[in-house]
């Protein structure tokens, strides 16, 4: 993974769950791992296919048969199944078993027809996965808009194995730096900003959660930005030793192993200069 001098809302949300994570998928070089999994397969799946509808529907203003958008986002996936023949983490272990192929083909196609029936055939896009480049604190801030409605709605397509918690729009991260693009670029505010959401059920369902951007949010953003960006600049990586947070990640073993072990006598120096004080503070 090579070494970047722009910034993305990606890589600030890494920074912020884990700066190590960060560090090693965006300064250390010469780390080579297969991160692609289902999932993430599963969920681009869906972006694409929402893509291929929208981008002719912003002239046709038509929606294309489902049945030609299914076919589009199965050949997606086949393709992403060939790229990761041999990543054996790619297919996840569900209840004691290893999932399948066919059995994400069936979840996307299910969760595509709900898609399709209760957003798309609704939805009038004006922009599809727009590019935008910021010039932020002297640095490239890039950002791709997922979708801009003719509401001047930013809306943001998102799958989930559950519902999300009404609240979970609220300073959220992406959507604050799709509005700040957005104002930037039309010189103009968005109505709101909205989340898409899916579910990965038997049935699945749609959750449309809506907010609007106010400056304060933008204001937060920015200063976030600014402190993320000293201490990257300031090399400083630490770990966050989560259970949760490290279950998932990628770089999980390459962290447990990083430096190997101790030299004994130099933790034990190490220890000898931590000293024990006579308390003088009250919680």
């Amino acid at each position: 993974m090579l070494r970047t001098d722009h910034r993305s809302v990606s890589q600030m949300n890494t920074f912020l769950s884990c700066p190590k994570k960060y560090e090693y998928a965006y300064i250390k070089e010469g780390i080579n791992i297969m991160t692609d999994c289902s999932a993430k397969s599963l969920g681009s799946a869906l972006h694409k296919a929402q893509e291929f509808n929208y981008r002719q529907k912003i002239k046709s203003k038509k929606d294309l048969p489902l049945e030609e958008i299914d076919t589009f986002m199965l050949e997606f996936l086949m393709t992403e199944f060939l790229n990761n023949k041999e990543n054996p983490n790619f297919f996840k272990v569900k209840y004691g078993k290893r999932e399948t192929g066919e059995q994400i083909i069936a979840t996307a196609q299910r969760m595509l027809k709900t898609l399709y029936e209760e957003v798309m055939v609704k939805t009038q896009p004006l922009f599809v996965e727009m590019p935008v480049t910021l010039s932020i604190l002297g640095q490239d801030f890039l950002l791709y808009i997922d979708l801009i409605d003719e509401d001047y709605v930013i809306r943001d397509l998102k799958t989930s194995g559950q519902r999300y918690p009404e609240g979970a729009i609220e300073l959220n991260t992406q959507l604050i730096g799709y509005a700040l693009a957005f104002r930037v670029k039309f010189g103009r505010k968005e109505k709101a900003v909205q989340l898409d959401v899916v579910t990965k059920a038997k049935t699945p369902i749609i959750q449309q959660l809506r907010t609007k951007v106010t400056d304060a949010n933008i204001s937060r953003f920015l200063n976030t930005l600014d402190q993320v960006n000293r201490a990257i600049e300031a090399k400083i990586f630490p770990p966050v030793d989560n259970k949760m947070t490290c279950s998932w990640c990628d770089f999980k073993d390459l962290c447990a192993e990083d430096g190997g072990l101790p030299d004994a006598k130099v933790m034990l120096e190490r220890i000898k200069e931590i000293k024990e004080k006579k308390a003088i503070y009250r919680d």
